[in-house]
């Protein structure tokens, strides 16, 4: 005979709260209860409708198309229907960030060394020099390649595409700016080109001698 406090009822989950309805399957705790991140959602809806709409996908195919179009047209080899397609997509490039090629790798690298320098003369007759800062902590090495990057824009460069005369003037007033002026002030600043030539290995030069272009002058006062 088995007594009463040994007894033991199997209850189904969905009875064991009283008052409770029992819960599909599928239904997850989220659905049913767990907060959802608003912000995750929002741009989760904004997604699908983007996806869902035909207007949206037309916009994203059209994205895409242009995207790798630009990248191709930048990439392809130089010659006139290169030059001609590049000059209505150099400004996407630009705009996007992907105004980049290989160059510099293949076919013609390029063979010329470059140095940006700055002539700042004083009311007093002093001249300093300024160049790009290299060294550093931490982020040197990254500074570095950003100024090395701008410094062959900066440079003159004849008939090069990547030589952009617009940023002569800026550098300039920037270089002006970092003198303080407690001395003698700045009265002028002059972009100097120094450039060399590589030589074909196994020579007793590495390069040709160094040549200084001035090629920009910015007259303060």
């Amino acid at each position: 005979m088995t007594s009463p406090a040994s007894t033991t009822t199997r209850r189904h989950p969905s009875t064991l709260a009283s008052g409770c309805a029992r819960i599909p399957p599928d239904v997850s705790l989220q659905q049913i209860g767990a907060p959802e991140d608003d912000s995750s959602a929002a741009g989760g809806d904004l997604q699908q409708r983007l996806e869902s709409s035909r207007v949206g996908r037309w916009l994203i195919s059209l994205f895409l198309v242009a995207t790798v179009s630009a990248v191709v047209i930048e990439n392809l080899p130089s010659g006139a229907i290169q030059k001609h397609l590049a000059s209505a997509a150099q400004p996407y490039l630009n705009a996007t960030g992907l105004d980049q090629n290989w160059s510099m790798f293949a076919p013609y690298p390029r063979t010329e060394i470059l140095y940006l320098e700055a002539r700042v003369v004083h009311a007093d007759g002093r001249v300093t020099i300024w160049r790009p800062p290299t060294g550093g902590p931490l982020v040197g090495a990254y500074r570095d390649a950003h100024w090395r990057k701008f410094a062959e824009h900066a440079v003159i460069r004849p008939g090069n595409p990547d030589g952009w005369p617009q940023l002569w003037k800026p550098l300039a007033r920037y270089v002006a700016s970092l003198d303080p002026g407690d001395r003698s002030p700045a009265v002028s600043v002059t972009l100097v080109k120094r450039s060399a030539f590589l030589l074909p290995p196994g020579g007793t030069a590495d390069h040709t001698p160094f040549r200084q272009q001035s090629y920009y002058t910015l007259r303060l006062r």
